[in-house]
């Protein structure tokens, strides 16, 4: 631990976190619901969104790292949502945040001239995240059935414009959530007294980036936890000093969590605000 720690500057800022991180979630469900309507040309209301999102994101924490897509299926199912659209909505999702979390560790890297996991120019990494978010495209836009699917999922044929405008806007809201945690990240820095730059918080935002996709692919993790945190001590330990990466980095995951928490307490007034509506009406 740091010989001075910043209690009060950490205390100030652990509820600016917290509340950072909700708004994050928020644009994250947007992001779904705009995948969502990308798939069937439904416009789902927001609330709902919100809903079903909020609800089942918390489950994440559960072993297996992936029953919040089971609880969107199981939620979705309620409203009468087709099972198909939910299911091929979340795996764009997951192709989606590891582009994004990609493209902004090859940028980053590209900043402070870091390999990306020590061994892959940042920018073969940029190229590949182009490439794939386009071959995406392609395959949307010209398949009419997904084959891997146990039933019948029929893409909507919309025009090539409106695919690759809906996609794009999705990888940017992703890239925001990204970057807004990479702000988060720099005012915890900032509470250590720390000098802060743009290379510093390139280094984060590259530090962020790769332990995330980490512990987000990793089976069995519940949510990446001590996953990311020990990817992120591993790959910016030596420069932050590894106190500062231990520290900042289980901050950073408190604040998390209690902004799942908030989202979750929120969908779930929004669920029973709904349940009330429907029944009066």
């Amino acid at each position: 631990m740091p010989a001075h720690f910043p209690w009060e500057a950490i205390f100030t800022a652990a509820p600016l976190g917290a509340l950072g991180y909700f708004i994050l979630l928020t644009l994250m469900a947007t992001a779904w619901g705009t995948l969502l309507h990308l798939i069937s040309k439904k416009k789902y209301p927001l609330f709902d969104i919100y809903n079903i999102y909020g609800r089942s994101q918390i489950a994440k924490y559960l072993p297996s790292n992936v029953l919040h897509f089971a609880g969107r299926q199981m939620l979705g199912k309620k409203l009468a949502w087709q099972q198909g659209d939910i299911a091929l909505a979340s795996l764009l999702e997951i192709i989606l945040l590891c582009a994004a979390s990609m493209l902004l560790a090859g940028v980053s890297a590209l900043t402070i001239g870091q390999r990306v996991f020590e061994v892959v120019p940042p920018s073969v990494v940029i190229i590949l995240t182009f490439l794939g978010f386009v071959t995406l495209w392609f395959l949307l836009s010209k398949l009419k059935k997904i084959p891997f699917i146990p039933y019948t999922l029929k893409i909507h044929q919309s025009s090539a414009l409106f695919s690759i405008n809906m996609l794009l806007w999705s990888l940017v809201q992703y890239l925001l959530f990204f970057v807004g945690c990479t702000v988060i990240l720099a005012l915890i820095y900032l509470g250590f007294d720390l000098p802060l730059d743009y290379h510093r918080v390139a280094l984060l935002a590259y530090g962020f980036a790769i332990s995330w996709l980490i512990g987000y692919v990793t089976p069995s993790a519940p949510g990446g936890l001590g996953v990311r945190e020990a990817v992120f001590v591993l790959l910016l330990g030596s420069t932050l000093g590894e106190a500062n990466a231990v520290m900042i980095a289980v901050l950073f995951r408190l604040m998390t969590i209690v902004g799942d928490v908030l989202f979750f307490g929120v969908a779930l007034v929004v669920n029973q605000k709904r349940t009330a509506t429907c029944r009066q009406a």
